[in-house]
């Protein structure tokens, strides 16, 4: 394993009583720390095109945008790096495309192709990833193919369901019975087997292998593979203390209860949720009995592996702490630690870059930032974007100036699409995911319905929105307009069709193409999906 490579495997060791502080990354203390940091990787490179993606990560997370100089350099490395044969490891691919896919996922939709195609090729036929030169799957290796697995999904491009569900089950078969997860583990047949010593005592004899960075990876990949597949659970705790008295319950909990469920369905049959629910509850005790910010080793990865296990376990839990005891302590362990220079060291590990990096990661919260980037336009104002024509209603979050949406609602977006040339329509197209799209049946199909009358409109713009936003209300109704989308002359147009034709019809693989299709490969793509929708309601009419 390459040195800065290592650092993938987490651990977590001591957590210090008392909290001093309460911070987010908008407090004047991260903000400085990270500041401070972003200068010194400004003067750092890196051999590895994964380390070169961490800094441009960094960096372009930390506000400096795609024009800075670390960014363009990690991008230029991504574009011959994708042409060009890969290693025995899929460290370099896989964060390549989580770099990628936060700076400019259209833009390199090749590279992003490339590196998936590349990475898919390490994951073993028990599913999980690892080097090809015969070793079996790694929890070290598969965390980063799933993390970078969500990232692609989540913009558009073709991740297998299989694929997905085969690493999900892998980890649920390997996770060892104390909670936590190892190496190079056994793979059971059932979880049942790897479970069967529960209560025999505080580890199984697999756990000496284990580390508490293993744990965050390989819990944090459940938590992913989970929102990848729809079926990330009710909160787990809840599940366990809801035969408890009342005086004994978490607080809240009956509060917790009557919160919606997440509005998507799962589109898999092939992880069984019981299970799921029962190895995402053991690994969060054993997290939470043994935490702690201060490691033996590979610190700084760690923390990094600690923000993004916290962020999807926040989003399964639906937990809205903006100050939470694991961030808290997080901070103060990097107040005290950071050089002079800005940098962190793991002393010999990771290597002061790739620990700088993790650790500006850690203190953005970047995994956060990413999901929120898809759900409330966190991320709307970056390097190059400029600030909004009304600046009454912008903050500070994350180091970042941000906007409030222009489009909360359709009624909001038809306005819109009737001033073409309004720059507050470009920026409905750049973040169509603040559209709130109502739960209501009834009003769902009244939306779609107005909606529907812009698709043939002579502006790319405005045809591009509302397809964007019909693709987001699941209504069956809307396929065969989502079809006509597939011929549009603008190809953003397009893609933005087949994003949202997978979405309402749960496909999330099976018919699409190349990402630059010939019209003879969009016509027989068409076909396919008339004939899906033929098959679901035979007396469907089409728009051409």
């Amino acid at each position: 394993m390459l040195p800065w490579v290592g650092a993938v495997l987490f651990c977590v060791g001591y957590l210090p009583a008392g909290i001093a502080t309460a911070y987010t990354p908008d407090s004047p203390e991260v903000v400085e720390m990270v500041q401070k940091a972003l200068a010194y990787l400004e003067k750092q490179d890196h051999d590895q095109l994964g380390g070169a993606c961490l800094i441009g990560l960094a960096e372009y997370k930390g506000g400096k945008g795609k024009g800075d100089p670390q960014v363009q350099e990690a991008l230029a490395r991504c574009a011959k790096a994708a042409q060009a044969s890969s290693g025995d490891h899929i460290y370099n691919e896989a964060i390549a495309i989580i770099f990628l896919c936060e700076v400019d996922p259209d833009g390199h939709r090749a590279e992003i192709n490339s590196f998936l195609a590349e990475m898919m090729r390490h994951q073993k036929p028990q599913g999980g990833f690892g080097y090809l030169s015969g070793k079996p799957g790694d929890t070290s290796q598969s965390q980063y193919a799933v993390l970078a697995m969500w990232s692609a999904q989540r913009n558009g491009f073709t991740v297998p369901v299989d694929s997905i569900e085969r690493v999900c089950n892998w980890l649920l078969q390997t996770q060892d019975r104390s909670g936590t997860f190892t190496y190079h583990p056994p793979v059971y047949t059932t979880r049942t087997n790897a479970q069967s010593d529960r209560g025999q005592g505080k580890y199984s004899k697999t756990a000496p292998l284990a580390s508490h960075s293993l744990a965050a990876a390989g819990l944090g990949s459940l938590y992913i593979c989970a929102d990848m597949l729809g079926l990330t659970p009710p909160p787990a705790d809840t599940v366990q203390t809801s035969e408890l008295p009342p005086g004994l319950r978490r607080a809240g909990e009956e509060e917790e209860k009557k919160k919606p469920e997440r509005p998507r369905g799962p589109i898999s049959n092939n992880v069984p949720r019981d299970i799921l629910r029962a190895a995402m509850f053991d690994g969060n005790k054993w997290l939470e009995d043994n935490f702690t910010v201060e490691p033996s080793n590979w610190e700084h990865y760690y923390l990094y592996a600690l923000e993004r296990y916290q962020a999807f376990r926040e989003v399964a839990e639906r937990d809205t702490n903006e100050e939470p005891d694991w961030y808290n302590e997080g901070v103060d362990h990097l107040r005290k630690t950071q050089n002079l220079d800005g940098s962190w060291d793991s002393k010999g590990q990771g290597g002061p870059v790739c620990d700088t990096a993790f650790a500006v990661l850690f203190l953005l919260r970047s995994t956060r930032m990413s999901i929120h980037k898809k759900t409330i336009s966190e991320a709307a104002l970056r390097g190059g974007r400029g600030l909004p024509e009304d600046t009454s209603d912008v903050r500070l979050r994350g180091g970042q100036v941000v906007g409030v949406p222009v489009a909360r609602t359709v009624n909001d977006l038809i306005g819109l699409l009737e001033d073409v040339d309004g720059t507050d329509l470009d920026r409905a197209i750049e973040f169509p995911e603040s559209l709130l799209i109502s739960g209501d049946d009834r009003t769902r199909a009244q939306n779609a319905a107005r909606l529907r009358a812009w698709v043939s409109h002579p502006s790319y713009k405005v045809r591009l929105a509302a397809m964007q936003a019909l693709g987001r209300i699941r209504d069956m109704d809307n396929v065969p307009v989502l079809i006509y989308g597939l011929s549009d002359p603008d190809r953003r147009v397009v893609q933005v069709a087949r994003v949202g034709l997978r979405f309402v019809s749960r496909k999330i693989s099976g018919f699409e193409l190349s990402d630059d299709p010939t019209p003879e490969q969009l016509e027989a793509e068409r076909s396919q999906w008339k004939g899906w929708y033929l098959s679901i309601r035979p007396d469907a009419e089409f728009l051409d």
